[in-house]
């Protein structure tokens, strides 16, 4: 039993202002779970942001307010939340054996053809036919060796017999017979075993079902090919179309065949002949075998944003019971995890802390198992692209505030980057905004894609994308990064623009010339130093032993992490306030193409050496890929290469 734990959740309230000019401040437009849609507000704390409830867009707010300074302005946007998937359960345990019950047949007299069939519903029964007498039905013995003995008259037939049986109570309760082959005249049976016909099947993974079928006549034992994880055996009939296979025929058969459906099905289950396996193995419905304990999960509601959810049984427990079980739930594949919750007699838990509302709820049923896992998905809210353009219509709009930039988490595509690059310039005279955007992720709505057919149709979308004079900047690629609001890590990976952790709030020093260099692009000379909205102070120079102080933040397992991305979107556009020219610090790193990263969202860590030199361009030094036009190819675990 795992030791109950308390989980406190500490965060940081403070009102740390963005030490930078206009530039450096930002108005967010993107999706949230709550708030007026196309109003524009003012973040001034992470407290403010809780009035917006959760989602990719008010989350992106507070990041940035977190790690640049506030204020940060703040537009919701309308969006659909997503149903989530089914629940996927892994069990701690194996399979369970599942007793599939076996049967007799009793052949008619002659002539007619024809016979009795008795079914088994439970295991210890034994069936006996005698002639002679009334017609009748006793059953004797106790749980676990019981006889049905049938009496007949001469006259009666098969049918008659069934009827009779399926009538008894006690008998009834014990098998099911039926005439089969015609209804014919019964003959004499000696004491069978129904065991004797009885198969045990174990599933060697989740979700396998079977099903055992007779059909035809003179049809031969075959395991078609298996669909998924069902397994259908068509069991053996005889020339009259009566069932003819033992259950040791059928266990033997999966276990040697070498066709292509038993050779699948030895890797979902096996099976075990009862009792001598010579008895008739009976016709089985399709049957869900248990694999693991028989806690089971379905989930209901919408997510305020993108989770894959994973649950973990901390402690047994049948629902309803005592003891209760306990859970423990992730939002984000396992990084971080809720406190404990025993589940309440009604089985449903909201998957909600005091950090973060998913807009989920679990629902269990039947006994859990302590590391019984069960997981599932939600998409992301969808936003229409005609509410990002009216969101970002109220922000342009909105003369009230003043800010340098906008930016909005939400995917956009070469058609709407066009339509919202439209509005920038059309203002870039009155307002002078920039706007830094992001393609869709990998498989963002195109199911099984891979990462070669992403950028190739990244590439082919915005071929000949331009943002004349530069106000608007699109991103490809996704990072991860533990939330400064939920205290969750996007395992999904956000965005490039999103704000990453600066070192400094306080511009990047170049020790050619000992002065500061906050000015991301600087025309008079190449020392470009800046990153995430602020300046880093952990490059070294290639040029004639000039270096910038080596202070390379550490990733969450503690190593040292790149990625190339455009959110150094904060840093005021002034001047270099050094010499001309800088003969000995030849740096070229925009605000384009440096930030730091905690971890790549496949949970691989980068791991460059302490000092790189940087590039103009993202140079992709673990993939291969292309920049697209006016794109930044940005990727989880790219790091930047000499």
């Amino acid at each position: 039993m795992t030791t109950p734990n308390v989980t406190i959740n500490l965060r940081s309230s403070s009102n740390r202002v963005n030490p930078q000019d206009l530039s450096a401040i930002g108005c967010v437009f993107g999706y949230s779970s709550a708030g007026t849609r196309n109003q524009v507000a003012t973040l001034g704390n992470l407290d403010a942001c809780s009035a917006y409830g959760f989602g990719e867009g008010i989350e992106h707010a507070a990041e940035i307010g977190v790690q640049a300074g506030w204020p940060v302005y703040f537009c919701p946007v309308e969006g659909t939340q997503q149903a989530p998937s089914a629940v996927t359960k892994t069990p701690i345990s194996a399979g369970v054996a599942t007793l599939l019950y076996g049967s007799a047949l009793a052949p008619g007299a002659a002539p007619p053809a024809g016979g009795l069939l008795y079914v088994a519903k439970t295991a210890g029964v034994s069936v006996v036919q005698v002639a002679g007498g009334a017609n009748g039905v006793v059953v004797t013995g106790s749980v676990g060796a019981q006889v049905i003995t049938i009496t007949f008259s001469g006259a009666t037939t098969n049918g008659a017999i069934a009827t009779l049986v399926n009538a008894d109570v006690t008998a009834n309760l014990l098998v099911t017979a039926s005439a089969v082959g015609g209804s014919g005249l019964p003959a004499v049976l000696a004491s069978t075993s129904l065991d004797n016909g009885a198969l045990t099947a174990t599933a060697l993974s989740a979700g396998v079902t079977i099903a055992i079928v007779y059909a035809g006549s003179g049809t031969a034992l075959s395991i078609p090919a298996v669909v998924g994880s069902a397994v259908i055996i068509n069991g053996a009939t005889d020339a009259n179309g009566l069932p003819a296979s033992t259950a040791t025929d059928i266990a033997a058969y999966l276990a040697a065949n070498g066709g292509a459906g038993a050779t699948a099905a030895r890797l979902l289950l096996t099976l075990t002949a009862g009792g001598t396996g010579l008895g008739l193995a009976a016709a089985k419905a399709t049957t869900a075998l248990q694999f693991g304990s028989t806690g089971a999960a379905t989930v209901a509601g919408t997510g305020t944003d993108a989770y894959t959810f994973k649950v973990r049984v901390l402690s047994s427990g049948t629902i309803g019971g005592s003891p209760a079980p306990a859970i423990e739930w992730s939002p984000d594949n396992g990084n971080t995890y809720s406190s404990r919750r025993l589940v309440p007699g009604t089985g449903i838990v909201a998957l909600a802390d005091n950090l973060l509302t998913t807009g989920i709820t679990i629902t269990f049923t039947g006994a859990l198992e302590e590391g019984d896992v069960f997981t599932f998905a939600v998409a992301k809210p969808v936003v229409a692209s005609a509410d990002l353009l009216a969101a970002l219509d109220a922000v342009i709009a909105d003369t009230s505030r003043d800010f340098g930039f906008v930016a909005t988490p939400t995917s956009c595509s070469r058609s709407l980057a066009a339509q919202i690059n439209a509005k920038i310039q059309a203002v870039k005279t009155t307002r002078g905004l920039r706007c830094f955007l992001n393609t869709r992720g990998i498989a963002e709505g195109v199911p099984g894609e891979t990462r070669a057919q992403w950028i190739n149709a990244l590439i082919a979308d915005f071929d000949g994308f331009e943002s004349v004079s530069g106000p608007l900047w699109v991103v490809a690629g996704r990072f991860s990064h533990i939330s400064s609001y939920t205290g969750r890590t996007y395992t999904l990976g956000r965005p490039g623009v999103f704000a990453v952790a600066p070192l400094n709030p306080r511009a990047a020093m170049c020790s050619a010339c000992s002065r500061d260099q906050p000015s991301p692009r600087n025309a008079a000379s190449n020392c470009r130093t800046v990153c995430g909205g602020v300046a880093f102070r952990s490059l070294t120079s290639s040029g004639a032993g000039a270096t910038h102080p080596a202070s390379s933040p550490a990733a969450v397992d503690g190593t040292s992490g790149w990625l190339s991305s455009p959110v150094g979107i904060a840093h005021p556009a002034r001047p270099c306030s050094g010499p001309a020219t800088h003969p000995a610090c030849t740096d070229r790193v925009d605000s384009r193409s440096a930030a730091i990263v905690e971890t790549p969202h496949d949970g691989s860590s980068l791991r460059p050496g302490t000092t790189r030199k940087p590039a103009r361009r993202f140079k992709p030094s673990l993939f291969q890929r292309m920049p697209l036009a006016r794109v930044e190819s940005i990727e989880p675990s790219a790091q930047h290469g000499p």
